[in-house]
């Protein structure tokens, strides 16, 4: 989820200083760790479970061959599981270290 200025996540979010305020919402990047944390669960630990979930999900071997079987335009398919495996493999690997 992304607290957004207004809205009522937001405000919970910096009512209960959950929200990293060293770095700005306007930095927000879907591919980098959420902009705020909860006592129990870091951003860092949040970050790594969202990307866990979709590395089990998307690369299930039955998931890639039913899209495979389904697709009509194999280019795109291909592009896109390039995609996917930089995202959700490759930059996960080298932003951990």
């Amino acid at each position: 989820a992304v607290p957004i200025k207004g809205t009522e996540f937001y405000e919970f979010l910096l009512r209960n200083k959950f929200l990293d305020m060293a770095r700005p919402l306007s930095s927000y990047d879907p591919n980098s760790q959420p902009v705020y944390s909860y006592p129990q669960i870091t951003s860092d630990e949040m970050y790594k479970i969202a990307m866990y979930g979709y590395r089990s999900f998307y690369f299930r071997l039955t998931y890639i061959f039913r899209r495979l079987l389904r697709s009509y335009n194999r280019r795109e398919d291909f592009k896109y599981m390039c995609y996917c495996i930089n995202r959700y493999f490759i930059e996960p690997f080298y932003k951990s270290k």
